[in-house]
């Protein structure tokens, strides 16, 4: 188990060297895209401390389910939206795809809030959830075939969610 450890933490960090590198010596081809990248960054972390507070709220302070399903609706719809219209979507209209991803992180908040998980990782499930959403409408943007983004991202968000259920 040591050996693999090492094997796998020595590839883990040579792709980050690599990301590193690649990135300094292509500075041009992501000057435009550090302001977006750090945003989605943010509003990741935003959307994950918000509804671990919320969990810890219904679970600690007893806050009633409504007043919680309400502020997950919202907190969801201003940064969906915040990041959708940074990226001003040129296929598909943004008021959809807000729908669908409010509509459906609030089904999955109150879904996970079943399972006996942390609400840190019941939080990170559904910002998971949301950053699968949004990374797949704005990839998507700019192809004519998603199938292949679709199934990398899945397989990717299927790795991590079943990881942080195996170890909470």
């Amino acid at each position: 188990a040591q050996q693999w450890f090492v094997v796998i933490s020595g590839l883990v960090w040579f792709g980050i060297l690599y990301a590193v590198a690649y990135y300094f010596t292509n500075d041009r081809e992501f000057v435009g895209k550090q302001f977006l990248e750090i945003t989605q960054a943010v509003h990741l972390v935003t959307l994950w401390q918000s509804l671990s507070v919320l969990n810890f709220s219904l679970i600690f302070l007893h806050l009633s389910v409504w007043q919680v399903w309400l502020i997950v609706t919202a907190v969801v719809g201003i940064l969906g939206y915040q990041l959708l219209s940074f990226h001003s979507l040129r296929k598909g209209s943004i008021w959809l795809t807000m729908g669908a991803l409010t509509l459906t992180s609030v089904e999955l908040f109150i879904a996970i809030g079943f399972l006996p998980l942390h609400f840190y990782v019941q939080s990170a499930l559904v910002t998971l959830w949301f950053f699968f959403v949004t990374r797949l409408t704005l990839l998507g943007q700019d192809m004519t075939s998603r199938k292949r983004l679709f199934f990398s991202n899945l397989i990717f968000i299927l790795i991590i969610g079943i990881v942080l259920i195996l170890i909470s």
